[in-house]
């Protein structure tokens, strides 16, 4: 029973002042690993169906170079492209954001100089870089090739110039003019051809070049129209129509071409001796930037007669597999298994910083994707930042209704839908408000739509498909100053939803920046580069940034009661993340963690002198916003008023249907029925807002100006504030029965309060809650909110550094990372540093335990450092403790979710602040045999004997003044030195 329970806890006891070191080396770019920047090459189909090459299952259309790129490489089997057509898929491989974030519009994605695509990524690490093709993805200035990292270009910018397989002219550019567009005539010469051959030239004369190089090769095919040169090797096929012999024989001619592409990276000056290949220094991918179309006219494709959508339902347009699963290869030589097959889910999004992994640089912040590098090589990353869902949209509006089955353009037979691919949840949703719900698990082919039968989980993944569609990504730069809501301190604008931002701590001296505002990006990386640089997230501040968190060398984050939150990883890159909180995330640490206010990190000085009566201290800007949440800007804002939340949407509600920017706060889903049913539902808009520290706020109205469009519009709505709570009776106002409609249906809602009741640090939540639509999708229109209060200085109490920090995902310490916890006062409560973790924990490097000043042990002292709900593996390979008083032990308890820090005297083996008969029995069963024996560990008396003998002289020595037999003789000096060093291997031996 005894050894049972020293297993379990896995019992560690530590004389003072003794630690072990243990160093580990950080986990290095794949660049670093491999020693090469690798050239890249990408090749890209148009409209070609995951079932349309060999590989992939394809019997009719002969593909044998394609194959041979997968023989020689990887087949990714769940890989989706940007978009379900060509633009926004161009535009979401370039720039590493899915169309969410991309500047989309249908089939129109325009690239602009803000913009950082790929090439110019690598263009900072040394790489030349060409594209040859279709390019799609602006046809301006900005838009240019050569303006968007690329070297060289040759091909088509437009789209619709594109569909011409025999263009009569292509265009060219070269970096060293990047305004400047040729047009070259093609002499009847078929684009692909033309491209191919352009693409492998270029391959062959940067194969001796000392740099590396990046080429994207895009061809037309298989984009109707349906041309081709020559029907081979089909033209025998008699039972065939032609539309099928020329489908056939232009994915044919272009897997001939990639043969020739393939062949000059094997052989580049093409002498038949391989001893100039640059295949081990080549990664070569392929894929399609949609799926597989049934365009064409009179020559229309046949998809189903080549299953060319594989298993998968539908084709390009669609978001079901069949118009967005891509066919995905890659190659490298002695770097990628040859024959290798993986079922990593990935999508375009992933592609740049994959590249910029291997090229060993960074992307820009927060992109929608992330490096697959060691995905690719066949060894995964348990460390690597995953994906938290794919997101896809279609804006345009199409249906099969034209002559010979074309596609056409206008209709809303087909309406505009978006997608969210969820762990092995794919929902959809169209414009018209159908709903889709598919576990792609149990039903890859997407043939049981189960979202009647799982209607919280299709509530829960609206509303994360909902945070993705921001639009228009943005990048900014911190330039220095104290406060990070001035735009001074930006060179790109006050960080936002859709921006990436990047904070470099460059000016010398260490910076502090107050965060007194909620704040929501996409990313952020935060650096102290010559100087430390500190984010102070003040008491209920939410920071958020959705894809990720990287705190480098010299950052510092400190929550002073407050809250982080991304949706990937929090990554401690050597900089700190301290204070009481919570973060919500997965966290990796190679830095510091520190559940404990840092002591330079106090609250601002309050302000004084404030009385300020009724004032009007919000009214929300709606200009140009339309559905963007959560909405900040205002045009009045008291300047002792925080908005810790934007006007949002509750979790009942969606957005509006897709429109132009407006000038108003659109919504829809009133479609409760009673206000408790609209409660319940989460029926609601919100916004909530908190005075500065120092400050008091006695609210006194809140306004909102509504516009029902139409009369299926929500007819009741209710104001509460968190004040009164949110529940059915405890309303401030309501306002019923609206049923008019037409040009003039604007209501004026005001919400008085009257209560005395003064709300300081906290925040002020405040509800607008609807029910009572005809329609489920019915909208109300907001353009303009409201509120009035009174402001008053009070004295403020200083924060207690101690507390808990909460991690809220799971907990990753690394080699070079560290725990550093303060202990002092009692055990009971927060009084002691505290880590607590909902998910699991797995630990590695240094453990830092200090002692308050002051502060001194007694036996049986215990502290709860750290929990883990899902369990902890792993333990602290290098354990940095404060020296003891002689007389107490030191130990460390771990369980299955636990780890204690306690002290004790030298002979309480169960820590209960006796030493009694249990610790003699512990004590036989760690140091060796009792009775009789040889000689062992545990004989001090040296008499070949372990009994309790020894374990008296031993207590007598190092432990409580309880002994019963003083007649023990006393040790000798050299047996104590001996004994204390006994002691010391024989407990080691039995952890």
């Amino acid at each position: 029973m005894i050894l049972q329970r020293i297993g379990r806890l896995r019992l560690h006891f530590l004389v003072a002042g003794f630690s072990t070191l243990l160093f580990a080396c950080a986990a290095l770019p794949l660049v670093a690993q491999t020693g090469t920047k690798p050239n890249i090459i990408f090749i890209l189909a148009d409209d070609l169906g995951i079932g349309d090459i060999g590989v992939y299952g394809q019997q009719e259309v002969q593909t044998p170079n394609l194959d041979r790129l997968a023989a020689a490489g990887v087949t990714m089997n769940n890989m989706y492209s940007g978009a379900p057509v060509c633009s926004p898929s161009r535009g979401v491989l370039l720039t590493g954001l899915h169309t969410g974030h991309t500047r989309e519009s249908g089939n129109s994605v325009t690239l602009q100089s803000k913009d950082t695509t790929v090439a110019e990524v690598l263009k900072t690490a040394g790489y030349s870089t060409a594209m040859y093709g279709k390019w799609h993805v602006g046809n301006g200035t900005q838009s240019l090739p050569t303006n968007q990292g690329f070297d060289e270009f040759y091909g088509l910018r437009d789209g619709v110039a594109a569909w011409d397989h025999f263009s009569p002219f292509l265009e060219r550019a070269n970096s060293s003019s990047p305004n400047t567009v040729t047009q070259v005539p093609t002499n009847g010469g078929y684009t692909d051809d033309l491209y191919a051959q352009e693409a492998t030239q270029y391959v062959r004369t940067q194969a001796s070049s000392p740099e590396p190089f990046y080429v994207q090769l895009s061809f037309q095919i298989a984009h109707f129209d349906m041309e081709v040169p020559e029907i081979e090797p089909y033209a025998a096929a008699q039972a065939w129509p032609e539309s099928r012999k020329i489908f056939a024989s232009m994915v044919t001619r272009m897997d001939r071409r990639i043969g020739e592409l393939l062949d000059a990276v094997d052989d580049p000056n093409g002498d038949g001796d391989f001893s100039d290949s640059i295949a081990d220094v080549t990664l070569i991918m392929f894929a399609s930037d949609n799926g597989t179309h049934i365009e064409g006219g009179s020559l229309r494709h046949d998809p189903e007669f080549f299953n060319s959508n594989g298993p998968y339902p539908g084709w390009k347009r669609d978001l079901y597999g069949g118009g967005i699963r891509t066919p995905f290869l890659a190659q490298w030589e002695g770097h990628i298994p040859a024959g290798s097959s993986s079922d990593h889910v990935g999508d375009f999004a992933d592609f740049l910083p994959t590249a910029a992994d291997l090229a060993g640089v960074e992307s820009p912040v927060g992109l929608d994707g992330v490096s697959i590098a060691d995905e690719l090589v066949g060894s995964p990353d348990p460390n690597q930042a995953e994906r938290h869902g794919f997101y896809h949209e279609f804006n345009g509006n199409w249906f099969t209704n034209g002559a010979n089955g074309d596609l056409v353009r206008g209709s809303t037979a087909v309406p505009a839908r978006r997608s969210w691919i969820q762990d092995d949840w794919k929902y959809v949703l169209f414009s018209n408000g159908h709903q889709e719900l598919y576990n792609l698990a149990d039903d890859p082919t997407e043939s049981n739509d189960v979202a009647a039968q799982q209607p919280l989980l299709v509530t829960q993944l609206a509303s994360s498909m909902g945070e993705e569609d921001a639009f228009d990504y943005n990048q900014t730069t911190w330039t220095g100053g104290n406060s990070f809501e001035s735009s001074s301190s930006w060179s790109g604008g006050v960080p936002a939803g859709n921006f990436g931002v990047l904070m470099n701590g460059s000016f010398g001296a260490a910076e502090l920046v107050d965060v007194a505002n909620n704040r929501s990006m996409l990313g952020l990386r935060l650096r102290g580069t010559t100087g430390p640089l500190t984010l102070s997230l003040l008491p209920g501040v939410s920071f958020a940034a959705r894809n990720g968190l990287l705190i480098g060398d010299g950052g510092r984050i400190g929550l002073l009661h407050a809250d982080i939150t991304t949706k990937r990883q929090i990554r401690i890159e050597g900089g700190s993340l301290a204070g009481v909180g919570s973060a919500t995330g997965n966290v990796l640490n190679r830095g510091t963690v520190s559940p404990r206010i840092p002591d330079d990190l106090t609250l601002p000085d309050p302000p004084t002198g404030v009385d300020t009566g009724s004032i009007q201290a919000i009214r929300f800007n709606f200009v140009g916003v339309q559905n963007d949440a959560p909405l900040t800007q205002s045009t009045v804002l008291y300047e002792h008023l925080r908005v810790t939340e934007g006007l949002n949407y509750g979790p009942g509600i969606t957005p509006a249907s897709p429109g132009s920017v407006g000038n108003e706060f659109n919504i829809s889903g009133y479609d409760s029925s009673t206000l408790s049913a609209a409660i319940a539902n989460d029926d609601y808009l919100t916004f909530s807002v908190a005075p500065v520290p120092g400050i008091a706020m006695t609210l006194e109205s809140v306004s909102f100006n509504l516009w029902r469009n139409g009369v299926n519009a929500a007819n009741d709505y209710a104001i509460f504030t968190s004040i009164d709570g949110f529940a059915a009776g405890a309303e401030l106002a309501q306002l019923n029965n609206i049923f008019n409609a037409g040009s003039n249906n604007d209501h004026f809602f005001t919400a008085s309060y009257s209560g005395s009741e003064v709300v300081e640090a906290e925040s002020l939540e405040v509800r607008l809650y609807g029910w009572n639509a005809n329609d489920p999708i019915a909208n109300t229109h907001v353009n303009d909110v409201q509120l009035r209060a009174s402001f008053v200085s009070v004295p403020t109490t200083p924060l207690d550094p101690v507390g808990i920090l909460e991690l809220n995902g799971n907990y990753t310490q690394l080699a070079e990372g560290s725990l550093q916890i303060a202990l002092g006062g009692t055990e009971a409560g927060t009084s002691h540093d505290l880590l607590h973790i909902a998910g699991s924990a797995q630990l590695d490097g240094t453990l830092h335990v200090t002692f308050d000043d002051g502060f001194v042990p007694e036996a049986g002292n215990r502290f709860e450092i750290l929990t883990a709900d899902a369990g902890i593996t792993g333990e602290f390979a290098d354990l940095q403790l404060p020296i003891l008083p002689d007389d107490l032990l030191r130990l460390i308890d771990y369980t299955t979710s636990s780890i204690t820090l306690g002290t004790t005297y030298l002979a309480d083996f169960d820590a209960n602040g006796l030493v009694n008969q249990v610790d003699l029995q512990l004590w036989e069963a760690g140091f060796g045999i009792t009775g009789n024996g040889t000689h062992s560990d545990g004989d001090a008396s040296a008499d070949r004997n372990v009994s309790g003998v020894d374990y008296l002289i031993w207590q007598r020595q190092f432990g409580s003044a309880r002994a019963t037999l003083q007649r023990v003789p006393e040790p000798t000096g050299y047996t104590l030195l001996l004994l204390a060093l006994t002691i010391v291997i024989a407990v080691r031996k039995t952890v």
